[in-house]
Order: structure tokens, then C-alpha cells, then sequence
């Protein structure tokens, strides 16, 4: 495959793109580490378990506006009952995720988000019974010892925005990061099959599940937070608590606004990267994630003086950069763009080249982007990419 060359309006485009996306986990973070008044009229931590899956599908669904502007021609949908399950396997998927980061530093929640790859991996190959060449097993291999040494950083304290943590608090939230990337992983594979042939408009459906989403999360998990038990006043979540929280924080209100912003800029621009330049680009982007997340992190932090991103950890640190390091080999060895000396390229190439031609890399997690890309081919997971 050829290389697509870019010009300064390509470059502009993936610079958005790769910043939106690393803002919007920035945002997330630093959301939950706002204090507001809420309706006792006492200063919380402002830590709305289910708000930020709400944000994500209501920006989901701004998508429709970019199809509606960039559309030429009237096109269909899958079935709605396609696009409810989806919308589903997203909302506990995020969920689940958002849970998650509650109790991890951002950068080593970003990087566990990668074992993605293991999930669809297994599925694929002892559910779905598809074949995975050699070259994707090895990747998975390195995806695996990646979270493993992610995790062991974590256990000996990685993460100095977080450090104050427990290991049980960090065990639980390695726990809740796998269980939803496991669901995001099944997810993947299942509407690899499902779509298989179909030709749906990519922002056109991301907005339709993000419409579907927010609907479920209103109406269903939005009562079932607010009855369940839990440390918000008595309950899991209290809607009502987090809207005091709203109105007595100007500056929740513009993270939350802000938020929500980059998730469709996020959206738009992913899908640009891969009309304009190609599916290597949005590799390219998804790789760079991780790395620019936690450089920010870094950042931030001394220029906080320590009260938002994360401080340098020591030897902990550096073993979550050699995790970081092994995760982003394992990513490129699994998509076939580092091929290795034992493995029958071959075999490599009739799996992935029309795949590194046809379609986008999907993206777990931030999985925002990920819904106008998965529909692009019913190749979906052998060109799978971490968010």
C-alpha cells in the first residue's frame, strides 16, 4: 500500500483531531476533581457517576449535524434494534469505564484500556471461530504483558495524581477497567458479524446511537442509579445533587460544555483523518493518545503546582512507560505494521492490508469516534486500536 502524502489543511486536521481527543480525556479527569456546592449547601467533590455517559452520547448524538451538512445523498440504517444494542454495549461499557477512572489516574486508565485487543481477540477466535494469524497472537501477547506491567506499576504506586489511593482502590479500578473494555471487546466483535456487508453512514449512525443512548440513560439508569445505594446523599447517583452542583459552578458548567464539545470535534475530525489522509493516519492518531494524555498529565501538574494532572512517580513511573512502550508495539504488531522476522508475512498481509486500505482503526474506550468507524467495513476488528 502506498502512502498518502498531507498538506497543511490534512495536518490541521489530524493536530485537531489528536488534540480534541487528548482534551477530552484531560477534561474527564479533571472534572471529577472539582469541588461544588450542592444541595445541602455543603462543597462536594463533584464526581457524577453517570453524567459523563450521558455527555458522551448527547455529543454523539451532535453528529447528525455534521451528516446533515456533509451528506450527498439520502442513505439508510441498520435496524433499529442493531442500533439499540450498541447503544447498550456502549452505556455499560462506558459506564464501567467512567467508574473506573474515578479511582485511576488518568494515564494508567488509558493504557489498561488496551487490552481491548485481548477481549476481541478471544472472542474472535473461541466464539466466533474466525482465524487469527500468527502476528495478531503475538500482539496480543505484548498487549497482555503490557497490562500486566501497568498493573504492577499501580500496585507499587504509579500515577502521582492518584497516589494517595489504596491498593485495593487501584485493584478495584484495574478490575472495572477490564470488565468494561471486556464488554467493549464483545461489542466489537459481535457488530463485526452483524454488519458484515452493511453500508450505514457513519455519522449518521453514531448520532442515531448517541440519540438511542441518551434516551436509555434518561429514562432507565438515570431511576436506577438514583434508588440504588451508594455515597451520593443515600444513593448511587443523585441527578438532582449533581444539578445543584451545576448551577452553583460556573466552572463545572464550562468543563461540562467543553467536555461534550471535543467529544463531537473528536467525532468529526476522526472521520476526516480517515477520508483525507487514510486508516494508517487514524493508527497514527490512536497511537499517539496515550503518549500525549500523559505528557499533558505531566504538564499539568507542575503547572498546578500539584492540584490537577499527575506527578512523576519514580520507578513506578517508569514502568508504566515501559508498559506504555510495550502496548504501543503490541497495538502495531497485532495491525501488521510491524512485522516480525518469525512470522509469515504472508499470511499477515492477506488479513490486514485490505483492512489497513478500507477501514478505520477503532478506538475502545473513547469509542466516540469508534462508531463511524467500525461501520466503514465489516473487517471491523482486524484493524482494532485502542482509544
Amino acid at each position: 500500500m502506498g502512502s498518502k502524502g498531507c498538506d497543511s489543511t490534512d495536518a490541521l486536521v489530524f493536530f485537531t483531531a489528536l488534540g480534541a481527543g487528548t482534551a477530552n480525556g484531560l477534561f474527564t479527569k479533571s472534572m471529577f476533581q472539582l469541588t461544588a456546592v450542592g444541595n445541602t449547601g455543603e462543597e462536594e467533590l463533584f464526581k457524577p457517576k453517570l453524567l459523563n455517559t450521558l455527555l458522551m452520547f448527547f455529543g454523539m448524538s451532535l453528529s447528525l449535524i455534521a451528516h446533515k451538512f456533509f451528506s450527498t445523498a439520502k442513505e439508510s440504517l441498520p435496524p433499529n434494534q442493531l442500533i439499540l444494542l450498541c447503544a447498550l454495549f456502549d452505556l455499560c461499557a462506558t459506564a464501567l469505564g467512567t467508574l473506573a477512572l474515578l479511582l485511576l489516574p488518568l494515564s494508567m486508565w488509558q493504557l489498561l484500556r488496551g487490552s481491548v485487543i485481548i477481549w476481541v481477540a478471544l472472542v474472535k477466535h473461541f466464539v466466533l471461530k474466525d482465524h487469527l494469524t500468527s502476528n495478531m497472537w503475538c500482539g496480543v501477547l505484548f498487549v497482555a504483558l503490557a497490562i500486566t506491567v501497568v498493573g504492577l506499576a499501580g500496585a507499587l504506586g504509579g500515577g502521582g495524581g492518584d497516589s494517595g489511593a489504596s491498593g485495593s482502590t487501584l485493584a478495584l479500578g484495574i478490575f472495572l477497567t477490564l470488565c468494561g473494555t471486556l464488554t467493549a471487546g464483545i461489542q466489537f466483535a459481535v457488530e463485526e458479524k452483524m454488519m458484515s456487508g452493511m453500508a450505514a453512514p457513519p455519522l449518521l449512525l453514531v448520532g442515531m446511537e448517541g440519540i438511542c443512548g441518551f434516551v436509555i440513560t434518561v429514562c432507565i439508569f438515570y431511576p436506577a442509579y438514583y434508588y440504588l445505594p451508594g455515597d451520593d446523599h443515600g444513593h448511587f447517583e443523585d441527578a438532582f445533587n449533581t444539578l445543584a452542583k451545576l448551577r452553583n459552578s460556573p466552572t463545572a458548567v464550562f468543563f461540562v460544555c467543553c467536555y461534550t464539545a471535543l467529544v463531537f470535534t473528536f467525532n468529526v475530525t476522526s472521520m476526516f483523518v480517515v477520508q483525507r489522509l487514510s486508516a494508517v493516519w487514524k493508527a497514527i492518531l490512536q497511537n499517539c493518545r496515550p503518549a500525549s494524555i500523559w505528557a499533558a498529565q505531566l504538564v499539568i501538574y507542575n503547572l498546578t503546582g500539584g492540584e490537577f494532572g499527575e506527578a512523576w512517580a519514580g520507578f513506578a513511573s517508569w514502568m508504566q512507560l515501559v508498559g506504555m512502550g510495550l502496548l504501543l508495539l503490541g497495538i502495531a504488531v497485532y495491525n501488521g505494521s510491524v512485522p516480525l522476522p518469525c512470522v509469515d508475512s504472508t499470511e499477515a498481509s492477506e488479513i490486514h492490508e485490505p483492512s489497513l486500505c478500507e477501514t478505520a482503526a477503532v478506538s475502545a474506550g473513547t469509542r466516540y469516534a469508534s462508531r463511524a468507524s467500525r461501520v466503514s467495513s465489516s473487517r471491523l476488528t482486524s484493524k482494532l486500536l485502542p482509544e
